[in-house]
């Protein structure tokens, strides 16, 4: 999980805290010998508590459903915890009180809305067969890898190759696009390899200029990773970018006073 700053840390406990009061919470158990899930809180039923709660066996339909929305609320729990306990031991004061949907100065080019409607691995230019697989995905290059296990490791969801071409002429495929809730914003990453090669530069640049001329703003909307050796990719220096476009990011945000 990436904590920037201060404010981005409260509005990561902001965002889990909401999620949370959507969600049931329960735990599992055992019931006449055989496993099952326990619910102790309905956000549309207030009548279920710890004294009156609901029991399914996991492998019923409603134990199926149940038991993935207690793991999942769960997770959320933790992650709350672990946020809410570095709050605490980091700052003298409580964190504000942010509602979602959040309000913004303005709005950017890459919008949620245009990341959900969007389909992964639309990119057409073929690949000669030279493709990794990794989740289920095929992805294009050893880079596009990489930047798929950092954005798996600091827990945000992605899509890769999301077409956001403004025409037939100019075809703008990111490499991956992730979304991070707790800004309510998705963000494209474009890498660049080999750069020491003046052809691999020349269509670098060119790249760049068509996100940039349509109305894609650098560090708001989309981060160029560029590596001038192909065989260095330099992870810290990609989390730093990401990093920097979180926070260009948080500027737009209104928060509380």
């Amino acid at each position: 999980m990436l904590i920037v700053n201060k404010e981005h840390h409260e509005l990561l406990i902001a965002y889990y805290k909401q999620r949370l009061e959507s969600m049931p919470e329960g735990f599992f158990g055992m019931h006449r010998g055989k496993p099952a899930v326990y619910v102790i809180r309905k956000p549309d039923d207030p009548s279920v508590n710890r004294k009156h709660r609901l029991c399914f066996l996991i492998d019923s339909n409603d134990g199926i459903i149940y038991s993935k929305l207690i793991r999942e609320s769960t997770e959320l729990r933790s992650k709350l915890d672990y946020l809410t306990t570095l709050w605490k031991t980091t700052y003298i004061c409580n964190p504000r009180d942010i509602t979602f949907p959040l309000k913004r100065k303005e709005q950017r080019g890459l919008t949620k809305e245009r990341y959900f409607q969007s389909k992964e691995m639309q990119n057409p230019i073929l690949t000669n067969g030279k493709t990794i697989e990794y989740n289920g995905r095929e992805l294009r290059s050893k880079n596009e890898l990489i930047v798929c296990t950092n954005l798996d490791a600091w827990g945000y969801e992605y899509k890769v190759e999301i077409d956001l071409s403004p025409n037939h002429f100019t075809q703008l495929y990111p490499d991956a696009t992730f979304y991070a809730p707790e800004l309510e914003k998705p963000i494209a990453v474009e890498t660049d390899g080999a750069l020491d090669e003046p052809d691999y530069m020349d269509k670098s640049e060119k790249r760049k200029f068509n996100y940039l001329n349509n109305g894609f703003v650098e560090f708001k909307d989309i981060v160029f990773f560029r590596i001038t050796d192909k065989s260095q990719f330099d992870s810290q220096r990609f989390k730093d970018l990401i990093r920097a476009a979180i926070l260009c990011n948080l500027d737009d945000i209104i928060f509380p006073d």
